[in-house]
């Protein structure tokens, strides 16, 4: 690693990709959760990529707590974790919901499937996932 890359470390925020009825759900309950199985890492903030049809990052959110093993039920279950229902569950609950000033639109160059690891001031410095994933890769020396 050159002496300007940015470390693994320097990370702090999770953009993943949500579906409406997800986004809602977070909205409405300050509160995202995922199958243990995809291994996420936690760090400060959690971006939210919003898939079709918006296709942008529109929010971000601090973390208040991290609940693993945690009793997620319901419909946010079977629509939220799909083929992995019957796993443990790991809730993160924020305080707020912030909207961005300007979403980080889709690039076809660039897209956001699952989780990607990034600086919360990237996606705020940004306006296209192209630009998101640039600044990153120009940070690490890439």
């Amino acid at each position: 690693m050159n002496s300007g890359d940015t470390k693994e470390e320097d990370l702090d925020t999770a953009v993943v990709s949500v579906e409406d009825f997800s986004f809602n759900h977070l909205k409405d309950r300050l509160e995202y959760a995922f199958p243990a199985s995809y291994r996420r890492k936690i760090m400060d903030y959690f971006a939210f990529y919003r898939k079709k049809p918006v296709s942008a990052i529109t929010h971000y959110a601090p973390i208040k707590k991290v609940i693993e093993d945690a009793e997620i039920t319901g419909n946010y279950r079977l629509i939220a974790f799909g083929d992995n229902v019957h796993e443990e569950a790991i809730k993160v609950v924020f305080n707020e919901l912030i909207e961005l000033k300007t979403p980080v639109t889709y690039s076809s160059q660039c897209s956001i499937q699952g989780v990607y690891y990034t600086k919360l001031e990237y996606i705020k410095e940004s306006t296209s996932t192209s630009e998101l994933f640039s600044l990153r890769k120009k940070s690490s020396g890439g």
